[in-house]
């Protein structure tokens, strides 16, 4: 009974041993795996932890599809992987028999790369995934290929990044292809030395700053792709080429940037049949982006169309430009090694681009067609007239280009400029109408000795513009409605005489920063929304005989502009004062007119040194003013009518007021006496003749 007793209890302590050890053995292969791995990144330079993933993804398989929580790292040992990973499908690597991971869901986390790829010359497929929340820093990408050969990425969904949704470096011969990259920082990124790469009809929306960005990398095809609204408020690029050389860009559409497709320091690159709507700038090559060709784009509704600036030889034809144009800048060597042909089309209107020619008429700018856009680059003694020239980014453009004569056109509605000039001497611009143009009418860029005369320049934001211009003469011509009516910046010895600048924004004629030596003269400047004229740090003008009345702040406004002479001016009934001089030294005021302003007829503002000799100051509240100005002299002034006649405060010391005549027509107590006098003379004879007829009646009743 013992033994039988015994038996059984050994027979079932044995059969609770082998029992025990079978669920420790379930546990360590199925259980355990699954509590202790679940947030573990997957990395294949650690077999065991390779294999213990392995039957987790066995575990979640649920119709070939897997959603990760843990990031993927393979470092050049994908036959393990393969062998190991259910979610890596497939062969030895080879271009028939690629590695191959799809219907991958990952959330990496919001740091690192959600798959990374490293040190891999395998043939491999990465399709059909979707990675999101990859961090923020480095190179944290959605799919990142670090020196990496041979990968195909297609229809993935690599959106929702904190950095990059996918990044290659040092990396080549691979294809990213119809993937979809949204609301990342960057979409798409290849550097440093990313070669022969093909990236091609992804959809790249909504990113932050670039939507593809090619960088320090050659020989790539940029083809078939969708790259929308990647920037932040305006500003962002849609394909971005930075140092990266022989790439083909081709069959693109960029839209809605500041710059649709921009190259930079890039050469020998193609760009060519591409789409870029609504952009500032629809295709832009800087600074030393030599030997591109850009043909047969379509680039629409951009403030420039095609920008090529500061890059040599390039070569632009039979692209289609709506709404916008060409814009060349860049030194002369460089402007004229470039060929434009009259393939290019502006409103379905030829470009004319002439380098280096003589005596150009009216057939070379309408044998092709009337012009859609005119350039002359180093071309001298050309007419140019009674062209329509509209809806262009600049309707017409003269570089280094002198003794032409453009008159009689019709430059409106440009998105830049109605008529440009950078370093062009001697020319004549005469007649034209340059309206509705959305930066300047006219626009003179260190450009010389010039005539711009008699030409109507209306509602843009500058009428008429010159910046770092000397000797030219501005007469005779319209600039109403802009922001600025004549705008002269760095510029001296200019003339600006008998324009008329009225119900301009801003200002009527603004002298601003270092402006010398210019004469404005016997203008009509009213109605302006500031001021009639105003000198910003600018010494040494003349402003005689202008007229600046209405304005709705001062007639003619001086701040921190010295030796200046202001004579035979009038500036009456401006909102704020007539004239007014604020931080102005050795300024002369004579012979102006400063009548019926709300304010003062003439002030002077922390401003020393000043002559105010001759002038008429009539019917203002204070005729002249002076605030903590010292040492002016304010001599022979008429001022009739005002509040008050003159004043200074107990800041201003040392002025010099003498022979100024202070009538107010107000009684005085002699006044008060007379007119009393003869109130009560005249009473008095009323009275007497209402007696005289009171008696007589009182007689005829009798």
């Amino acid at each position: 009974m013992k033994l039988r007793k015994r038996g059984l209890y050994i027979f079932f302590s044995k059969t609770r041993i082998k029992i025990v050890f079978l669920w420790i053995i379930f546990f360590y292969l199925f259980l355990f795996p699954v509590t202790s791995q679940a947030y573990r990144e997957f990395d294949n330079t650690t077999p065991k932890k390779r294999v213990e993933e392995g039957y987790i993804q066995k575990n979640l398989k649920s119709s070939g599809y897997w959603n990760l929580e843990f990031k993927i790292h393979i470092n050049n040992n994908w036959s393990l992987a393969a062998s190991t990973l259910d979610w890596v499908q497939g062969g030895d690597g080879s271009w028939g028999d690629p590695y191959l991971i799809e219907n991958v869901t990952i959330n990496a986390g919001g740091s690192g790369s959600g798959i990374l790829i490293e040190n891999s010359n395998d043939y491999f497929i990465i399709r059909k995934s979707t990675v999101y929340n990859s961090g923020s820093v480095g190179t944290d990408a959605g799919i990142n290929l670090q020196s990496v050969s041979n990968g195909t990425l297609i229809s993935n969904n690599i959106s929702n990044n904190n950095r990059y949704g996918m990044y290659l470096w040092n990396s080549d011969n691979n294809m990213v292809s119809g993937n979809t990259a949204i609301n990342n920082e960057y979409g798409i990124y290849l550097y440093y030395g990313s070669n022969n790469n093909t990236v091609s009809g992804n959809n790249v929306i909504n990113n932050k700053i670039y939507g593809i960005y090619i960088r320090d990398s050659d020989n790539n095809t940029i083809m078939g792709n969708t790259v929308s609204d990647n920037k932040v408020d305006k500003f962002g690029k849609g394909i971005y080429l930075d140092g990266s050389d022989n790439n083909t860009v081709s069959k693109n559409s960029a839209n809605n940037y500041e710059y649709g497709i921009y190259l930079y320091d890039s050469d020998g690159n193609m760009v060519s049949g591409n789409t870029a709507i609504n952009n500032e700038y629809g295709i832009y090559l800087y600074y030393g982006s030599n030997n591109n060709t850009v043909s047969g784009n379509t680039v629409n509704n951009s403030i420039t169309g095609i920008y090529v600036r500061f890059s040599d030889n390039i070569k632009v034809s039979g692209n289609n430009m709506t709404y916008c144009g060409i814009n060349i800048r860049g030194y002369l060597e460089q402007i004229i090694s470039h060929k434009i042909d009259t393939t290019n089309l502006v409103n379905d209107k030829p470009v004319y681009y002439y380098i280096n020619e003589i005596g150009l008429g009216t057939y070379n700018f309408t044998y092709a067609g009337d012009p859609g856009q005119v350039i002359l680059a180093n071309c001298s003694n050309s007419n140019l007239s009674n062209l329509n020239l509209s809806y262009a980014s600049i309707g017409i453009s003269l570089l280094y280009s002198d003794n032409n004569t453009v008159s009689g056109n019709n430059a409106i509605n440009n998105t830049v400029d109605g008529i440009w000039l950078e370093y062009s001497d001697n020319n004549t611009i005469s007649g034209n109408t340059a309206n509705n143009n959305t930066y300047y009418g006219i626009h003179l860029f260190f450009s010389n000795n010039n005539t711009v005369s008699g030409n109507i320049a209306i509602s843009n934001e500058y009428g008429i513009y010159l910046s770092l211009s000397t000797y030219n003469n501005i007469s005779g011509n319209t600039a109403n409605n802009n922001e600025y009516g004549i705008y002269i910046r760095d510029s001296d010895s200019n003339i600006v005489s008998g324009n008329t600048a009225t119900n301009n924004i801003r200002y009527g004629i603004n002298l601003y920063y270092v402006s010398n030596n210019n004469t404005v003269s016997e203008n009509i400047v009213n109605y302006n929304n500031k001021s009639g004229i105003y000198l910003y740090y600018s010494d040494i003008n003349t402003l005689s005989g202008n007229i600046a009345n209405y304005n709705n702040n001062n007639g003619i406004y001086l701040r921190i502009s010295n030796n200046n002479n202001i004579s035979g001016n009038t500036a009456n009934n401006n909102t704020l004062s007539g004239i007014i001089i604020r931080e102005g030294n050795n300024n002369t005021l004579s012979g102006n007119t400063a009548n019926n302003n709300t304010i003062y007829g003439i002030g002077l503002y922390y401003s020393n040194n000043n002559t105010l000799s001759g002038n008429i100051a009539n019917n203002n509240y204070y005729g002249i003013n002076l605030t903590t100005s010292n040492f002016n002299d304010i001599t022979g002034n008429t001022l009739f009518d005002n509040i008050i006649c003159y004043t200074f405060d107990r800041t201003s010391n040392g002025n010099t007021f003498k022979n100024n005549i202070c009538v107010k027509v107000e009684p005085n107590e002699d006044d008060w006496i007379i007119s009393v006098v003869i109130g009560i003379i005249i009473a008095s004879i009323i009275l007497l003749g209402l007696s005289v007829l009171y008696w007589q009646f009182k007689r005829k009743v009798k």
